[in-house]
């Protein structure tokens, strides 16, 4: 609120998914505080910044993007920090009893690009990179780094250096298979990951079945399996910002 009236001219948003519906300008009467509704296309969580323009100045506003997830086995909901997130899945549980896998699912033949639509999106294989390195700092040994579904095995694609890095396409814990996943739940104690199409009619329902998001890389899946009881935790970790080295 100001003692004087107060026109908002513009609004700036750092990505078309941002939409401010007001009309403008809008005016702001003297000694009254105004507001501008904003509406945001999607749902993944992270930052959007918006710029409002005044006939008497310029601000910029920070909206952060909280998303619960409603997820078959998954634990909790997101906070917007990666970082955040692997240490609520980590804590409690040591190497000697539990193994946990980081999943990186349909990265889209390897070519994974900076997400329009919300700051704390994917924004290099160096941040999955990253990951792996917090992972193995707060559990105290690697994870099990899988990078499953469309992804390219090409050494010139932006993916390769995952491969460089430990990440492999399968593990003799793990089945990748399509629904109905009847026949690989045969397999004991083996982690099921859910290769089928989006379209695909429903399968078997098991917690050892991992389905991960369809994100393109947005997302990673974090599951946790303990070695004597099999039980099976998954976690959807945001590949966000928080992941650049910097970001702690």
């Amino acid at each position: 609120s100001s003692d004087k009236a107060s026109v908002v001219r513009a609004v700036l948003v750092d990505c078309a998914c941002t939409q401010v519906t007001n009309q403008l300008p809008l005016e702001i009467p003297a000694g009254r505080a105004g507001s501008l509704e904003v509406r945001i296309r999607g749902g993944l969580p992270g930052t959007k910044k918006i710029e409002v323009i005044r006939n008497n100045g310029r601000s910029t506003h920070v909206i952060q993007i909280l998303s619960a997830v409603d997820h078959k086995n998954t634990q909790g909901a997101f906070d917007g920090s990666a970082r955040n997130e692997v240490a609520k899945a980590l804590q409690h549980i040591t190497p000697v009893d539990y193994a946990v896998y980081l999943i990186a699912h349909d990265l889209k033949s390897g070519d994974p690009q900076d997400c329009p639509c919300s700051e704390g999106q994917l924004g290099g294989i160096h941040r999955l990179i990253e990951l792996d390195r917090v992972v193995g700092q707060l559990f105290g040994e690697p994870a099990i780094r899988l990078a499953t579904g469309s992804i390219s095995k090409d050494p010139a694609s932006k993916v390769a250096v995952l491969w460089e890095h430990g990440w492999m396409s399968n593990h003799e814990n793990v089945v990748i298979s399509q629904r109905p996943l009847v026949a690989a739940l045969k397999e004991p104690q083996k982690l099921i990951i859910d290769d089928s199409p989006p379209d695909s009619s429903p399968g078997a329902h098991n917690a050892r079945i991992i389905s991960p998001l369809l994100s393109h890389g947005s997302t990673i899946s974090l599951v946790t399996q303990h070695h004597q009881t099999g039980q099976i935790r998954h976690w959807i970790i945001p590949v966000d910002k928080s992941l650049e080295p910097d970001g702690q």
